[in-house]
Order: C-alpha cells, then structure tokens, then sequence
C-alpha cells in the first residue's frame, strides 16, 4: 500500500506515549495486533490481486483464441461462397 512512513510514525508515537506514561499498555494493548491483522490481510489482498492478473490474462487469451477461431471460418465460408457463384 505504501504507507511505510505512516506505520513508522505510528510506532514512534506508540513507543513515546507508553514510554512517558500516558498509555497503559495493559490497557490498550489490543492496537499492535489490530497493526499486526492490518498487515496480514494487505499481504492477503497482494496474493489475490496477483492471482486476479493471472486469471484476467488468461481469460484474455482463451476469448481472444475462441473469438478469432469463428471470424476465420466465417470468412472462409463467404470465400467459398464467392467461389462457387
């Protein structure tokens, strides 16, 4: 996603404000694993675009093979046509 320096300042942060007191750790230590979940999941949606790409192009290459397949008889069949008038 690209949010690397937004993560880093989050940790500062996060370290600063536990560090002086301000929050308890005990208390709102839930926020690193919702950081933790947030990563797995964007590592999840990297893994399914990827495999959406590969699907796409290969949908792309069968209705272009299948596509071009009737053209082709078509217009050998009207070639034939012209031939037997």
């Amino acid at each position: 996603m690209g949010m690397k320096k937004t993560m880093q300042q989050f940790q500062v942060e996060w370290h600063t404000l536990s560090s002086s007191g301000r929050i308890k750790t005990n208390e709102s230590g839930y926020l690193p694993d919702v950081v933790k979940h947030n990563e797995e999941l964007s590592e999840k949606l990297k893994l399914l675009e990827s495999d959406v790409d590969r699907y796409r192009k290969s949908a792309e290459y069968f209705f272009q093979r299948s596509s071009t397949k009737p053209r082709i008889f078509f217009i050998l069949e009207k070639h034939e046509k012209n031939l037997l008038k």
